[in-house]
């Protein structure tokens, strides 16, 4: 979950790869594949969000509805 931001600005520096010269690229399908990202990182991190929280009731892990925990 930590390495999904570092995912995302590598996916959202894609379109700066892409050669304007060779082809002409229009702008919408940048914005497009920006919105994109954007998207599957979201649905990615509610996903994540909630294995973790699955994982977390599974072993008797501190979580919410226990209050904040205090380990160090």
């Amino acid at each position: 979950m930590r390495l999904l931001p570092v995912l995302g600005v590598g996916l959202w520096a894609v379109p700066l790869l892409w050669n304007a010269r060779a082809r002409e690229t229009p702008m919408s399908h940048a914005v497009l594949y920006v919105f994109g990202v954007w998207l599957l990182l979201v649905v990615a991190a509610g996903i994540m969000a909630v294995m973790i929280g699955r994982r977390n009731s599974d072993t008797g892990e501190p979580g919410e509805a226990d209050g904040p925990a205090t380990r160090f």
